[in-house]
């Protein structure tokens, strides 16, 4: 008898236990179908474009949004970036395609990696207006009116392309063809001295050209933008054992004045490796300047 209840009570739980799986199973199913779904998309689409315009003080669009669970694979269409530019004006920033590559590192603190980013046609236009204002926008300051610094963008991204892109600076153009890995990107906003101050830095930087043979390149430098012109500190460019510091400094917009004071110490053996130079790859050289430029027209 005892072990005929046994088998009942068995049997009882198995049943209880498949009925439990089949229902947390069709509620997982449910789940996924719901937050795949073009009305979740739609919805995701706006939340994001929210949270950029809440964060940067400008003004977010994007045409669309895609994405893929499974491969944590995220795709936006037509995102663009308003700053304080007229309506006649081109936007701040826009790009044709954006697409990133995640991993989640840990759920339970909600740690996730990006493994790489490509930007397709991206467009930069700065606007240097005649108050010495540009079109970059400010995040929404506190009641209060303390000052204090916004984190505008803050990013660690493994491998990262941009292609077919181009930055405008009033009236300068500058083409954006660049791959990388091991991208750092910051950038804040200093209320009180009313600047942005940031930091970038990659690994194995190439940028692609029709003049000079691309070489993969370490880069890093503190970057300060205010109305004065665009500062980089500590600067620094690598290959191989080779090495340069640089500090630059870009003054008037309109008709640009460039100064870059470098220093560095460059081995003969990482040039003939790049460029295949008829040399004996042996020796070093030490070198210091100043690279100037003024663009009187």
């Amino acid at each position: 008898m005892k072990f005929l209840n046994a088998m009942v009570n068995a049997t009882v739980n198995s049943t209880v236990w498949l009925r439990l799986g089949r229902i947390l199973a069709s509620i997982t199913a449910l789940a996924y179908f719901v937050v795949t779904s073009d009305w979740a998309k739609s919805r995701a689409r706006v939340f994001v474009e929210e949270q950029i315009s809440k964060a940067t003080g400008g003004r977010a669009e994007i045409a669309s949004l895609d994405y893929d669970l499974r491969s944590l694979r995220f795709v936006m269409e037509g995102f663009a970036l308003h700053g304080t530019e007229g309506p006649e004006e081109a936007a701040l920033f826009r790009a044709a395609r954006i697409s990133v590559d995640a991993t989640v590192l840990s759920f339970m603190e909600k740690k996730v990696s990006v493994d790489s980013v490509t930007v397709d046609q991206p467009a930069i236009h700065l606007y240097l207006y005649e108050d010495g204002r540009t079109n970059l926008p400010k995040p929404p300051g506190p009641s209060s009116g303390k000052p204090f610094t916004d984190t505008l963008v803050d990013l660690a991204i493994g491998h990262f392309e941009v292609r077919n892109g181009i930055a405008r600076f009033a009236k300068q153009s500058v083409p954006l063809d660049v791959r990388g890995d091991n991208l750092e990107l910051t950038l804040n906003f200093e209320r009180a001295e009313e600047r942005y101050r940031g930091l970038i830095a990659a690994q194995r930087l190439q940028f692609s050209t029709d003049k000079i043979q691309p070489v993969p390149f370490d880069f890093r430098a503190g970057v300060v933008l205010d109305r004065g012109g665009i500062r980089l500190a500590e600067g620094k460019l690598a290959y191989g054992k080779s090495e340069v510091a640089f500090t630059s400094k870009i003054e008037n917009f309109e008709n640009p004045r460039i100064t870059v004071p470098f220093t560095g110490h460059l081995q003969v053996s990482d040039f003939h490796r790049a460029f295949g130079l008829p040399i004996e790859p042996v020796g070093n050289l030490q070198t210091a300047g100043e690279f100037r430029y003024h663009d009187k027209v």
